[in-house]
């Protein structure tokens, strides 16, 4: 039952990113020395995990939602195909998967009343009392297929999950991975795991990871959440000497919601929906000021088609780094 503090400090060195390190020191409560994770895992990760394979997942997607009415919705036979490939997958890299189910309400839409969770973990090794927790939700709007929102932070997750077994890289702590069932709807899945934790579960997470929407056409690299996990990608950003990223208040509105609520540190990267990106954004982020981050948000055109691969390349390495900056904290 922990939490800790992040703090970031940048340090000039010949080692990993254009010259410069980004160090992330663990302090708890207790004023312990800071200690710096091992770089070297943050740079491991970032080369496995590749657009490549990101966009493999997102064909499958894609598939899916073609062969099943065109969307992957909770609820629906598309949402089941979906959570049945990121089972198949997350068991055949080695992990321990559980598939939570749990009850749609009413007026949900979909042609069932239940739609489910997959959570997994690698077993054994790492710290379960300093659990880090990496989510993304995998349902889509009924109106399309939700290969950007939210396919493209369901494919980052699995694809890091994947190389994460892969590189057999041994986390300090336990590193758990959750896709969420019905977000579109009111953050259901989310809200329901973590109903169902106890005060020491609870306490043992250190840390939630959010992925939602990272592949938005006209994107932006927008960073949310508690200053534990905000500085941890704003560090990352700098040091690749990119653009500040902007900071924005996303409470309630994806499954970063039910963890803050609890007092645990959460936050994510988000490239944009459907807002329109201002000229400063346009000089910060490139891409065409006036225009909606993404025009095909919550719509059938969101398909894959829709997802651009240098967002999901910059993301991706910004999501692998911070997992494995939570993953390697004392």
């Amino acid at each position: 039952m922990r939490r800790t503090t992040i703090v970031a400090v940048s340090l000039l060195a010949g080692l990993v990113v254009l010259g410069a390190v980004t160090l992330v020191a663990i302090i708890r409560t207790e004023s312990r020395p800071a200690q710096a994770p091992p770089m070297e895992v943050s740079s491991a990760l970032r080369e496995a995990v590749a657009p490549e394979g990101i966009m493999e997942h997102e064909r499958r997607f894609q598939a899916i939602a073609e062969a099943n009415g065109g969307n992957r919705a909770a609820g629906t036979p598309g949402y089941d195909a979906s959570a049945e490939y990121i089972a198949e997958r997350l068991r055949e890299a080695g992990y321990r998967v559980t598939v939570q189910e749990f009850e749609l309400p009413e007026d949900a839409g979909g042609s069932e009343s239940t739609t489910s969770n997959v959570v997994a973990e690698m077993p054994g090794g790492g710290d379960a009392r300093n659990t880090v927790m990496v989510g993304a939700h995998l349902d889509s709007v009924p109106e399309g297929p939700g290969i950007n929102d939210n396919g493209s932070g369901s494919a980052t997750i699995l694809e890091i999950a994947e190389e994460m077994s892969e590189l057999d890289a041994g986390p300090r702590n336990k590193v758990r991975f959750a896709f969420w069932g019905a977000e579109e709807i009111g953050l259901i899945g989310s809200t329901h795991y973590v109903h169902g934790l106890n005060e020491s579960e609870l306490g043992d997470i250190s840390a939630y990871l959010n992925f939602d929407m990272v592949g938005s056409p006209n994107h932006a690299r927008f960073v949310y959440g508690s200053d534990e996990v905000v500085t941890v990608f704003e560090e990352y950003f700098a040091a690749r000497n990119l653009d500040s990223s902007e900071t924005l208040n996303l409470s309630g509105r994806s499954d970063h919601g039910p963890f803050e609520e609890e007092g645990i540190p959460a936050g994510g990267l988000f490239s944009g929906a459907g807002g329109t990106k201002s000229g400063a954004q346009a000089e910060d982020f490139g891409g065409e000021s006036g225009e909606a981050y993404d025009s095909c948000y919550h719509a059938a055109c969101d398909d894959i088609g829709n997802v651009d691969r240098e967002a999901v390349d910059e993301l991706s390495d910004a999501a692998a780094h911070t997992v494995a900056v939570f993953a390697e904290a004392k």
